[in-house]
């Protein structure tokens, strides 16, 4: 059995992570888990730097004027400036540079298409946005997308409970990226996945700063390649595994680094699941896994059971 099904709260920081974290984690042949009370080993310990942070995922500044603006609407968004382009509710970037995005809309979406080798600053400023079918956020093609919470505002982002997809189509998360994706910043994002998963990077998803809240269906955080967090604040609560890593098929992918930030996690799976490696340094955690205290494992005479 994988899960914690009693609810743990660990505060730690620095060597005091691992210790915390050393009774829940798990390494075997399928992957490595936090919130899970079976063959518990230590996670590594690393700094940001070592986990592969970079200096453009923690940058938060841009300058207003050289930016391009979009602003929702329910019945069309406005657009200005080079690189962005609107169709009705649906508004297209296809250039390398940044773009405020403000206002609400009750069915609209982003679709970011630029060339593999542009980097593309997305800034949420108080957007409130919906799709009813597919990802209101989608990342088709960029070297990395940045989501930039502007500090002080409210962000969020909700999809339906079924997406209408082409052939071919794998689109699985509220925001979903195919290339590596960043979130920082002091704002706030809410994020309701209805459909599967909340936040997902098929490559690399990196989180340096924000106030993030996460309901999925399935998983709240998804990075295929690797998930690093350094900074913020996450209320995840997810049918599945909360934060989740998956390749196993690369050298060095499928891993988690927390070197940080304050995590508040209701899953119905791992809290924390990685293909091959687990890495903690930092942050603090209150974690019930599995359904909580009230579906733990008891033995006959009523007492926990803790041999899951």
């Amino acid at each position: 059995m994988r899960y914690d099904r009693m609810k743990r709260t660990a505060a730690c920081a620095a060597a005091l992570a691992v210790i915390s974290m050393a009774g829940c984690a798990e390494t075997g042949s399928s992957g490595s888990t936090a919130g899970n009370r079976s063959k518990n080993e230590s996670a590594v310990v690393v700094t940001a730097a070592e986990a592969g942070i970079e200096a453009d995922d923690i940058e938060v500044g841009y300058e207003e004027s050289d930016s391009s603006a979009v602003i929702f609407k329910d019945d069309a968004a406005d657009v200005s400036g080079a690189g962005v382009s609107a169709d009705g509710t649906t508004v297209t970037i296809t250039a390398e540079g940044t773009y405020v995005l403000s206002g609400s809309c009750s069915n609209g979406r982003v679709i970011v298409e630029a060339d593999d080798k542009a980097k593309v600053k997305l800034v949420l400023n108080d957007l409130a946005l919906t799709c009813a079918d597919n990802a209101p956020v989608l990342v088709k093609s960029a070297d990395k997308v940045i989501l930039l919470l502007e500090n002080g505002s409210e962000n969020t982002l909700a999809d339906g409970a079924s997406y209408a997809l082409a052939d071919g189509e794998k689109t699985d998360g509220a925001v979903f990226s195919k290339s590596d994706l960043t979130i920082n910043g002091d704002g706030k994002l809410a994020v309701s996945a209805n459909y599967k998963h909340g936040i997902v990077s098929k490559d690399d998803l990196v989180i340096t700063g924000g106030n993030i809240s996460v309901t999925s269906a399935n998983s709240a955080l998804v990075g295929k390649d690797s998930v690093k967090i350094s900074s913020g604040n996450f209320e995840l609560t997810s049918g599945t595994d909360a934060v989740k890593s998956t390749n196993d098929e690369e050298e060095g992918k499928g891993i988690i680094s927390i070197t940080g930030g304050s995590f508040k996690v209701d899953s119905g799976g791992d809290a924390f699941y990685a293909k091959t490696d687990l890495q903690f340094s930092g942050g603090d955690f209150d974690i019930t896994t599995g359904g909580g205290s009230e579906n733990a494992s008891v033995k006959a005479d009523g007492s926990p059971n803790g041999d899951w």
